[in-house]
């Protein structure tokens, strides 16, 4: 019998197009890297682009006619289930949602990745007036 060969787990580098302005502008890895990723992953709807693995992108849009009270319990689950689909994120913290008028909460995002802490925030609309 042949003994298996030992098989070596690897981290396949983040290199990726750098975006801004809605033009690739060079390529960029790490740390910079994640927190891109972070905001497209924050700023796309899930199923909203049909290439888009199912699993991609938030489900904040589900908040849309809800009360304020119940956006601000599933904001936090949303988020993190949302980041959490990248294998690069290792833990997601999210702030208690500040109510910034009668229809939009807004969040601060801590994500802990392999390449560092990135902090981000966004907004959730509820439509609740």
């Amino acid at each position: 019998m042949n003994p298996q060969p030992d098989i070596e787990e690897i981290t396949l580098p983040t290199q990726t197009y750098r975006v801004q302005n809605g033009r690739i502008i060079s390529f960029t890895d790490g740390k910079d890297a994640m927190r891109q990723a972070i905001e497209k992953i924050l700023t796309t709807a899930r199923f909203s682009v049909p290439w888009l693995s199912s699993g991609y992108g938030h489900d904040l849009d589900d908040l849309i006619g809800k009360s304020q009270e119940y956006a601000s319990a599933e904001i936090e689950r949303m988020i993190k289930e949302a980041l959490s689909a990248d294998d690069r994120v290792t833990s997601v913290e999210v702030t208690t949602p500040v109510e910034l008028d009668k229809t939009t909460l807004f969040v601060k995002v801590s994500v802990v990745t392999l390449y560092g802490t990135v902090e981000s925030t966004t907004e959730v609309t509820t439509n609740d007036a």
